[in-house]
C-alpha cells in the first residue's frame, strides 16, 4: 500500500442554514519501510520492530466540496492530529501544533 483516500461526508448547517450534504476528501499517503534493520529511516529508529512506517495526511482539494455562506466559500480541512496529552478537555492547548506525519507502530 501506498496511499488512500478518507472521504467524509457529512449534512453541514451553518448558522441554523442548511448547506446540504458535503464530501471532504484526505489523502495519506504511506511509507512502507523496509523491515530489515539497519535500513531504518531515521525518524523511526527506536520505534519498530524493527522500522516503523510513516503515514502523511493531506488535503485533497479538487475532490473536496465547498459551500457559500454569506458570499465566502468555505470548506472542511485536517491540518493535521494533536497528540492526546497537547489537549485540555477536548481542545488544543495553546501552541500546541498538529502533526501531518505520524509513524505507525
Amino acid at each position: 500500500m501506498t496511499s488512500i483516500q478518507l472521504v467524509i461526508s457529512a449534512d453541514v448547517t451553518v448558522g441554523g442554514v442548511d448547506q446540504g450534504s458535503k464530501s471532504f476528501t484526505f489523502d495519506f499517503q504511506h511509507d512502507e519501510t523496509p523491515n530489515i534493520k539497519r535500513q531504518c529511516p531515521a525518524i523511526t529508529v527506536g520505534i519498530g520492530p524493527p522500522c516503523a512506517d510513516i503515514v502523511t495526511v493531506g488535503y485533497n482539494s479538487t475532490n473536496s466540496d465547498t459551500f457559500d455562506v454569506n458570499g465566502t466559500a468555505y470548506t472542511l480541512n485536517v491540518l493535521g492530529f494533536i497528540k492526546a496529552q497537547d489537549m485540555t478537555n477536548g481542545e488544543p492547548n495553546p501552541g500546541a501544533a498538529p502533526a501531518t506525519q505520524f509513524i505507525s507502530k
